[in-house]
């Protein structure tokens, strides 16, 4: 945990972790990348730092998003989602492609300068894309965490083949990693449903005078702007 230790002792409280996976063009693993057995080891490490006393002080984006699903039900980070038609890439000369991690000339889906977003939302090639997000392995038809993972990132499962029904790169340790933090995901959802309901019953008065970076009088242990200021105002 010292890249984690360092960003904290550095007062940067807003992090994004990401599995560097590659194949070359045989499909071979790149001497780089991480093992599905390295992922979840390295998640469950971080999860368990950040469990002790950073609940409330650290935002790490897949820890924010568990949170999201387990409390609205939103999906707010794209490889838990159920498609992957959710943005596109615009490269320096204009050229238009569904994913930063598949830039390629296959997938062009045409050009800022000769396309509007509407064409480019209704492009095929793009549809046909995000489409392939569930077609999952028949493993994640039967695995229990399926309803948060959603099978993993397109890159972890289109490499070194094209089947998006190959089974992620990671899931081994995404399996290791909700085995082992997901009944305290839920216990944290649980007490933020309880802080929702106890600053829905606090007056309006609670809340006057306080800034957007001030903690929020409800007690979540949140900014003021991150828990209760959106349903204080009209």
């Amino acid at each position: 945990m010292e890249v984690y230790d360092y960003l904290r002792e550095n007062s940067w409280f807003y992090h994004q972790y990401i599995p560097c996976v590659e194949f070359d063009q045989d499909g071979q693993l790149l001497p780089f990348s991480i093992t599905g057995e390295e992922w979840g080891d390295f998640l469950c490490a971080l999860f368990d730092e950040w469990y002790k006393s950073d609940i409330t002080r650290v935002s790490i984006r897949l820890f924010d998003s568990i949170l999201a699903y387990l409390v609205d039900g939103q999906r707010t980070i794209c490889h838990m989602g159920l498609n992957c038609c959710q943005y596109f890439v615009v490269e320096y000369n204009g050229d238009i492609f569904p994913c930063d991690f598949f830039v390629q000339e296959d997938l062009r889906l045409g050009n800022i300068l000769t396309h509007s977003w509407d064409q480019l939302a209704e492009n095929k090639n793009y549809i046909s894309f995000g489409s392939q997000k569930t077609q999952w392995n028949a493993a994640c038809v039967e695995c229990l965490y399926q309803d948060i993972c959603a099978g993993d990132c397109l890159k972890h499962r289109l490499n070194p083949g094209d089947d998006p029904r190959t089974l992620s790169w990671l899931c081994s340790g995404w399996k290791q990693f909700y085995n082992h933090s997901l009944p305290y995901f839920k216990q944290i959802a649980e007490e933020i449903k309880r802080d929702r309901q106890q600053a829905r019953s606090m007056p309006p008065s609670a809340f006057k005078g306080v800034g957007r970076n001030d903690p929020c009088p409800c007690g979540s242990g949140k900014k003021y702007k991150k828990c209760c200021l959106n349903r204080q105002e009209p």
